[in-house]
Parts: structure tokens; sequence; C-alpha cells
């Protein structure tokens, strides 16, 4: 028996079902901890200007600790601001007016319930106009106790599963469990989807929204176009393989030793760099350093690589040396029409032999000669002094601590800033980041 165990999440995207489809029974884990801001409360849609995301506002003020299955959506007001969103992006798809009063009677039947029951009514309507029949159920109703691994093998054997499919984001901890499964005899394989490019409003085609954007646009082709990205599944041997040009979770080789740089360059990231950006962002020290400490998986990566790209208030650019070789990466997020706010990422190769203020020096130009931006600023933790000492001596001054936002809540970051002419009051707070990805590491 094979089985898939996966957390309930919002409207979600074409690779949750074609997941569900694969498997004899698919278990949706809602005993765990509930993680705010993740895909269990939000997902996005297709717009004229990209991808936009639709977020269910959940009580978590003094609940850190709640569990999925425990969630309450905290304005029943929301149901409207989605259906409208909804209605104004998909109203001139092809089969908007044979879907569209059904996702109205979700919405009105659970929009004051608990988070997890509007989710699984979504996912029990998508996957029968999906055409999936694999049996569902809730891992609360189960009374299975563990952790990660521990859990999923429990879980496996309550309903007898002797094949277990994952995605292949949870490489990063299942691989290094794998002879758990073994002593369980329970064998390990890994989803492996290409994202299927349909018909789609407003071009160009935008992959990783909701699965609805197919449905609204294809509507009895849905199910036919999600098994289009269906690859064979890969076992364990195989992930790394992958992974070692999409999405390498593996340890890096020992570096070689790396002289201090002469040339710096900026060039604007491209689609080629997505994987690249992904191992550096998943390195130990990059995780450390960040404001959200946890791995980053593939998919939740791919997603915000490509609506960053799209976004027009973000510059993410690739710094080479003077062979052309990747030493970092530097984001510029727009927060007002002069002013923004600078990420930077040095390779780990490249780390503590001067890159760090290279690429710091190259993004000021960029950004007050081309850009003609008035004020950058950064926020980095106050325990990573190696990265705010670089940033002292590139011109940058303390203005304060201020709070940016976590999936678990606020954290203090000390607040750094560069004006093009002096410095002035008046300066702008810490935005509540979504993404909580203010990195700057060295």
């Amino acid at each position: 028996m094979k089985i898939a165990i996966s957390q309930p999440t919002y409207l979600p995207w074409l690779g949750y079902f074609d997941l569900m489809d694969q498997v004899d029974l698919f278990v949706l884990l809602d005993s765990v901890q509930f993680e705010k801001q993740s895909w269990q409360q939000r997902n996005r849609i297709k717009t004229p200007l990209g991808l936009q995301w639709l977020t269910v506002p959940v009580c978590f003020r003094g609940r850190l600790e709640q569990r999925i299955d425990e969630v309450e959506v905290r304005d029943p007001g929301f149901a409207a601001k989605h259906l409208r969103a909804i209605e104004l992006n998909y109203g001139r798809s092809r089969y908007f007016d044979q879907y569209f009063p059904s996702v109205q009677n979700i919405f009105r039947e659970c929009k004051e319930s608990l988070l997890v029951n509007l989710n699984i009514q979504f996912l029990d309507w998508m996957r029968k106009v999906l055409g999936i029949t694999t049996p569902v159920r809730c891992s609360s109703s189960m009374q299975v106790e563990g952790k990660r691994s521990e859990l999923l093998i429990n879980l496996c054997r309550l309903c007898g599963a002797d094949a277990y499919v994952s995605p292949p984001g949870s490489a990063v901890y299942l691989l290094d469990d794998l002879g758990r499964f073994a002593e369980a005899e329970i064998e390990v394989h890994f989803q492996n989807y290409s994202h299927p490019e349909y018909r789609q409003l407003f071009p160009p085609f935008a992959p990783f929204s909701s699965a609805l954007d197919l449905i609204f646009n294809e509507g009895p082709e849905s199910p036919k176009i999600i098994r289009q990205g269906r690859r064979e599944l890969l076992t364990p041997s195989q992930v790394p393989e992958l992974t070692s040009s999409t999405a390498d979770c593996g340890k890096p080789l020992a570096p070689p030793k790396i002289s201090a740089p002469t040339v710096v360059v900026l060039r604007p990231v491209t689609r080629q760099d997505c994987a690249l950006l992904w191992n550096w962002a998943n390195d130990p020290v990059a995780r450390k350093a960040s404001f959200s400490s946890e791995s980053i998986p593939w998919f939740r990566h791919t997603q915000w690589f490509n609506e960053k790209i799209q976004d027009p208030n973000c510059r993410i650019f690739i710094a080479t040396n003077s062979d052309g070789t990747p030493v970092g990466r530097v984001r510029l997020d727009l927060v007002q029409s002069n002013s923004a706010i600078v990420n930077v990422n040095v390779a780990p190769e490249f780390r503590r032999v001067g890159y760090g203020s290279a690429l710091i020096k190259e993004v000021v130009k960029a950004a007050f000669e081309q850009l003609e931006l008035k004020e950058l600023h950064a926020f980095i933790k106050p325990e990573n002094e190696a990265s705010w000492r670089t940033f002292e001596r590139a011109g940058f001054i303390k203005t304060g601590v201020e709070y940016v936002g976590t999936p678990r809540g606020t954290t203090p970051a000390l607040h750094y800033t560069r004006l093009r002419n002096s410095f002035r009051e008046g300066l702008p707070t810490a935005p509540k980041s979504k993404d909580s990805d203010y990195e700057i590491t060295f």
C-alpha cells in the first residue's frame, strides 16, 4: 500500500493533487503545529499583474503552540474579499460560470469555521473536479504521536502502508532518516513533478498558482493536464542526482582557497539561477543569519523565486568575480519611490575574504547612480556581528532597533541606513515581511 502525508493547504497548487493522485491513501497532517503565513492559510491566483496572494486571517496571538486542526478564522469578512478577487481575475475564463457557484457555496458554509474545515472543503471539491478518487484521512483522527520521520513512520504503520511517497522538498531531512524507514520495512519514494503549461489568462504563463487557475481555464481538461507533469517516482539514491543541478540538498565539497576580490560585477538574475540561489539560501550559515532559520523546501523556493522576478519592486542581481564565477546574490526591495532594503548573501566558499564589502559597494553604486534611489536600509540580526560591521565599513549608520516579521512572530533587528546625501530623521520602520527572508550573510 502506497501512502502520502501532507498538511492541509489553502487552495493547493497542481503538484499537491498530483501527489494525492499517485497513492492509495492520502493523509492530511492536521495534528502538528500550525505555521503562520504558510501555505496552510494562503495561496496565489493569477492576475494581469502576476501572481497575487489570497490569505485567510486566523487567530494567532497568544496561540503560538496551536495545532493546525485548532486554528480559527479570525475575520469572516475575508470570504467576500477572496470571492471578489477570484471573480475579477477569472470572470472571463472559459469555465468560470461552471465552477464559480461551487466556490461561492464553500466560502458561505465555512467562512466562520476552523481553517482546516475550509481547507478540507476546498480539497474535497477540487479533487472531485480533478478526477482524483484517492481516499483521504486526517491524522487528528488517528491518535498517533511522534515528530518528523517518527510521526510519518507511525502513520504508515497504522495505515498498513509499505511505501511512502514524499515531496522532494522533504528530502532535506528524510534522506538522513532512511535507516529508520528501512527498519520499519517502508520504502521511500519522492515525487517528481514538472509543472505543465496550459491556457491561461493574462500572458505570459505563470506557474505555481492555485489549481483554481487550471480549473477555471481548462475545466474538464484539468485532470489530463495535471497528469502531464508527472514523472516517474524517484528513489532516494536518485534525489541527490536530481538536486545536484536543480535543488542540491547535500553538503558542499570543501571549498578551495579563495583570494580577496579585485573586481565584482552585478548582473540581473535569470531563471537559470533559481537552483543556485536555493543552494546558497539553504547553506547552514545563511539559515542561521536569516530571521527565519528553517530550511527552505524546493517548491517554496521556486514559488518565491517566480514571484520575485516578476515583482516590479524587486531587483535581484548575481555578483560575479573577474573570472565570471558567481560569488553572491544582492537583492533590493523597493519600499518607497526612493527607498530600498538591501539583502546580501555571499556564496559559502567566498565568505570572509572581502566579498561582502565588494558586493555592498557595488549595490550602493547601482542604487544611487542607476536606480537614483536616495535611501538604502538593511536589517540585521544583532548577533550577526560580521554583517553589521561590514555595513558600517560601507558607510551605513545604525539608526536603531526594529522588529521584523517571521513565521513565529516578530524578532529584533538592527536597522542600518545609508543616505545618498546625508543622514536625516524620519526613516521608515522595518516592514513586516511575509517571507521573513532578510538574510545578510558573510
